[in-house]
């Protein structure tokens, strides 16, 4: 197996972004993997998920690029990271693909 060298975000808002991200990331077409109920504490205090609707709920996307492509991902990112918070972190991580 190769490694390949690629930068990892981590993006968590409130549920009822959830489609306004999807959006942005179809717009500039990026993949993503989406984590439904996510739960915890921050700035806004514990999130656990439990309410009458989504308004309590976060969700977490796990978006994988390439190091090229990752200012231009944040940048399209930022205006809900900014207006709503969440959380929006990068890490660097190994892609493991079986070789050719």
């Amino acid at each position: 197996m190769d490694s390949i060298k690629m930068k990892k975000i981590e993006l968590i808002v409130p549920k009822s972004l959830e489609e306004e991200v999807i959006d942005i990331l179809r717009k500039i077409e990026t993949g993503f993997s989406l984590i439904d109920e996510v739960r915890g504490m921050g700035k806004s205090g514990l999130r656990d998920g439990i309410g009458l609707t989504d308004a309590f709920q976060n969700v977490m996307f796990i978006i994988i690029v390439t190091h090229e492509k990752l200012e231009f991902t944040v940048e399209k990112l930022s205006p809900i990271y900014n207006k709503y918070g969440g959380l929006l972190a990068t890490s660097d991580i190994d892609v493991w693909k079986e070789k050719s």
